[in-house]
């Protein structure tokens, strides 16, 4: 064989080995979606079964996972974990500068302090427009009558009426 010929063959047996790659790919996904979708079961009439509520959290925080969360958010930046490892550093006084004082945690400690603050306030806005969305009106279908329903009330399968320039919960 010349290399004309060997170049060929390598061409054409690297691309039915493409061709090959796909269409194992595409069996899979095909193969998957039938899976996924083939045991689909509607539900009538017993909608509280295993559907959320309507309501809405757009919030991070909470009382008792404020502070791990927070922290762990910021010292996931790098430039508070560099200055948390050179404060640390500090700690040795046969590497320190500063005698094994540790001068730079104290700007750091505000840093994260004026950081937490503002994800507090940030956190409580968050609640705010929530608990607003949360508790606007709509009419839902209940015992054949339409009746006002809070948003967060509404369940998969309530049927609600949704008027000229009204916004669909």
């Amino acid at each position: 064989m010349n290399q004309s010929q060997q170049k060929t063959a390598e061409s054409s047996s690297s691309s039915s080995w493409i061709s090959n790659v796909f269409r194992c790919l595409v069996a899979r996904r095909l193969k998957r979606r039938q899976l996924l979708h083939s045991d689909r079961q509607i539900q009538v009439g017993d909608k509280y079964v295993d559907y959320p509520n309507n309501r809405i959290t757009t919030r991070r925080y909470n009382f008792i996972n404020f502070i791990p969360k927070n922290l762990l958010l910021q010292f996931s930046r790098p430039a508070n974990m560099y200055f948390l490892i050179l404060g640390l550093l500090q700690l040795i006084p046969e590497i320190s500068n500063s005698n094994g004082k540790p001068t730079i945690l104290m700007p750091l400690a505000i840093i994260i302090l004026i950081s937490s603050i503002k994800e507090i306030i940030e956190d409580l806005r968050k609640r705010k427009f929530d608990n607003a969305e949360n508790s606007k009106l709509t009419l839902a279908l209940k015992n054949d009558t339409f009746k006002a329903a809070k948003w967060e009330d509404l369940y998969v399968g309530d049927i609600v009426r949704i008027n000229e320039s009204q916004y669909v919960p």
